[in-house]
């Protein structure tokens, strides 16, 4: 399906084409006016194009570490891109000729080093599938991009803390996101539901410094729960399920308790990633958590993502509530 998007171009020009011959022979003003606005499109769309060609850099291999379990897997992946520069919660372009000629979106995950990328893929349609077995050592790899805008910043004028709401590999935009958000001397909540304990030993300790672990929940929905647990230094699991909205029911009281410690703004930013189902969980109980605390500003920011027939890839959808603001 994405090849089609290649042809699409050549479709366009050729709908120009046939504007530009009705507007010389012709003289059809409207016909003008659609080979104008066409004419800005085109430009457009090739500097877009030019912009992209830029961004595109090539990139090494660093260590590749398939992560798995009877549940699930996962590819856990660094590259070496000198001079690259993004902001957490941004991402990339993938692309690995010797895989497929179109480019997979992937969020950036940070590491201690500024030339290295961190890549955490779950297998999904061919291009990820293919990566799991992939011998990558001396491929040719390019990323393109930075692209997107964070969708937490690093510090909200109004918001007195974050919760992170995430499920399976969902975590990795809050893995960039968590630490950015601490060091700007916010508190972080987390609730993070997956499947997968492997994938929670894997990236719990990333999140251990920077979330509240009194207020953060961790749910192992399917796999073993006590092969989850990571030792000192890591997340606890959960011993039981929570819904979303009992926990934020928690967390927003919380928040309020802080902020009156401090006399300082109150507020909490509720960012999303996961199923859409999250997302839907989390909208309704921020409008009854909105009613119980009128003083206490609540915002969601949904970055959801269905998953369709086995063949097709994740489809991406944004949203924004504000309330209370």
């Amino acid at each position: 399906f994405k090849m089609l998007h290649s042809f699409s171009a050549v479709g366009y020009l050729f709908i120009i084409l046939h504007v530009l011959l009705l507007a010389v022979d012709k003289g059809h003003l409207p016909a003008m006016v659609a080979l104008a606005l066409n004419g800005v499109a085109l430009v457009v769309f090739c500097m877009q194009r030019m912009h992209a060609l830029v961004s595109t850099r090539r990139v090494t291999l660093v260590r590749s570490e398939v992560v798995s379990d009877p549940v699930s897997t996962h590819l856990d992946m660094d590259l070496r891109a000198p001079g690259f520069r993004f902001q957490p919660g941004q991402w990339v372009r993938l692309h690995i000729p010797s895989l497929g000629m179109v480019g997979h979106p992937l969020t950036i995950v940070p590491t201690d080093s500024d030339e290295v990328l961190r890549f955490i893929v779950k297998p999904f349609g061919a291009f990820t599938t293919a990566m799991m077995s992939a011998d990558l050592t001396g491929k040719a790899i390019r990323v393109e991009g930075p692209y997107g805008h964070p969708g937490v910043a690093p510090a909200l004028p109004w918001a007195s803390a974050v919760a992170f709401i995430v499920g399976g590999v969902g975590a990795t935009t809050a893995l960039a996101l968590a630490p950015a958000v601490k060091a700007a001397g916010l508190p972080v909540y987390l609730f993070w539901s997956l499947r997968s304990p492997s994938l929670f030993r894997h990236c719990s300790r990333v999140f251990a410094p920077c979330v509240e672990h009194d207020r953060s929940h961790c749910q192992i929905t399917l796999g073993d729960a006590e092969s989850a647990r990571g030792g000192a230094g890591s997340l606890a699991v959960a011993p039981a399920r929570k819904s979303i909205a009992d926990w934020l029911g928690e967390v927003v009281p919380e928040t309020e308790r802080r902020a009156r410690a401090k006399t300082a703004r109150t507020g909490l930013f509720i960012f999303v990633c996961g199923p859409s189902s999250m997302a839907v969980e989390a909208r309704a109980a921020r409008r009854q958590l909105s009613k119980k605390h009128p003083d206490c500003a609540l915002q969601v920011h949904g970055e959801t993502f269905d998953f369709l027939a086995p063949s097709s890839e994740p489809r991406w959808q944004g949203g924004l509530e504000v309330l209370g603001m």
